[in-house]
């Protein structure tokens, strides 16, 4: 696979963009499942949450991990496959740049289609446009953007598109702002082989026991290092303390587990690892600017 590429662009076009948000959901795939291969009329954008995989991309592939975010479409030939062991899960929108696109696509190729299309393909006024694949580690504010574009059309999904617009305007211009910080800090984000390794490994063992999760100490003996710089290294290679990190996919697991509405609100806080229901509540609607029961209790489309 292609290692993570990091690609600069000055866009223009920007007062020309009216985009449009056609669909958004969250995507946990199934152990070396995935889509495509597809072509899509209008954009995608994807940003990676867990797991591990690889995209394809008119040919070229890619490696999937945490933190990763991918632009493509339209007409571009693209496919997810997710790793056996360590299934992929995606936050993706689909969106066009110019509201009066949104006329001309079909309604039968909302998901993609097996062939290129031949007509009703959304243009885009950014030139050139933005980069295919980048690594975006670095963009917590991209995971929250795109995060709140998924709950909007949650919430209402042909509604409120001047919010919907506002997101996905946020969302561009976050991503490309942070785009010429990925080269000068890639030095800084290197990690030698064996820390790379064993930092992950922590990070699957957190993952794989949210309610209880290991401490410090007992990850620092995991990585056959001391604590204190096991604590350093975690925070620069993931983005978080261990304990922040462990609260992020507690309530990243909440939210999807309150998306399929099969648990309560207080079923979802103690599977999760949260034992006080109440402060669950308040930390997921400071997180998501929701509140879990409504997230629950939503009206699907």
């Amino acid at each position: 696979m292609a290692q993570h590429q990091a690609q600069n662009s000055d866009w223009a076009g920007w007062d020309n963009l009216t985009p449009v948000l056609r669909y958004a959901n969250f995507f946990d795939a199934t152990p070396g499942g995935g889509f495509g291969p597809r072509y899509l009329q209008d954009f995608q954008i994807l940003v990676m949450q867990a797991g591990q995989g690889f995209i394809t991309i008119n040919g070229i592939s890619y490696d999937l991990a945490p933190g990763d975010a991918v632009f493509y479409g339209p007409n571009e030939r693209h496919q997810v496959k997710s790793s056996v062991d360590d299934p992929l899960r995606l936050a993706g929108i689909h969106f066009v740049l110019c509201a009066e696109d949104e006329k001309q696509l079909h309604p039968q190729y909302k998901f993609g289609c097996e062939v290129p299309l031949e007509s009703g393909i959304a243009t885009s006024p950014l030139n050139p446009s933005p980069a295919p694949k980048i690594s975006v580690g670095l963009q917590s504010e991209v995971h929250r953007l795109i995060e709140a574009l998924i709950l909007s059309y949650f919430m209402d999904a042909t509604g409120r598109k001047l919010e919907k617009r506002g997101l996905i305007l946020q969302l561009l211009q976050a991503w490309h702002d942070a785009t010429p910080l990925l080269n000068a800090t890639d030095s800084q984000n290197a990690f030698s082989a064996r820390h790379r390794q064993s930092l992950s490994t922590c990070e699957q063992a957190l993952l794989a026991n949210l309610r209880q999760p290991p401490s410090s100490a007992e990850l620092a003996a995991m990585a056959d290092l001391s604590e204190g710089y096991f604590n350093a290294l975690f925070k620069r290679y993931s983005g978080y303390t261990v304990g922040a990190f462990v609260t992020r996919h507690r309530l990243l697991e909440a939210r999807r587990l309150l998306v399929q509405g099969q648990l309560s609100v207080k079923e979802v806080a103690y599977q999760v690892g949260f034992h006080d229901q109440f402060h669950f509540s308040r930390l997921f609607a400071r997180t998501f600017g929701m509140a879990p029961s409504r997230l629950r209790n939503r009206k699907p489309e």
